[in-house]
């Protein structure tokens, strides 16, 4: 996984939603079911209330605009957890 990417996804995410609300962005290489690159963005949000709708909608489009700017084609697949889920995960896989 190329650190400029992921860094580039979490910067995207963190831009849209503002300071306070993202815990964590996680970013990694994989392929879909018909053997196509993609990246797996998973968003751990600090869970103080629903996200926003129209940002959760649309952060995939600001994603891969920043991203064909660094002439990257790659498809981001974006999943959204609240902190306590992602703690719960974390605890369970121990």
């Amino acid at each position: 996984m190329d650190v400029e990417i992921s860094k580039l996804i979490e910067g995207v995410v963190r831009n849209r939603f503002g300071d306070g609300v993202i815990s964590s962005v996680k970013v990694a290489e994989d392929t879909d079911h018909d053997g196509d690159r993609i990246f797996m963005v998973t968003v751990v949000f600090e869970g103080k209330g629903p996200l926003d709708d129209e940002k959760t909608a649309t952060v995939i489009r600001h994603i891969r605009h920043k991203l064909r700017e660094h002439r990257e084609e790659t498809f981001p697949i974006i999943s959204f957890m609240s902190k306590n889920d992602a703690e719960g995960i974390n605890a369970e896989a121990a």
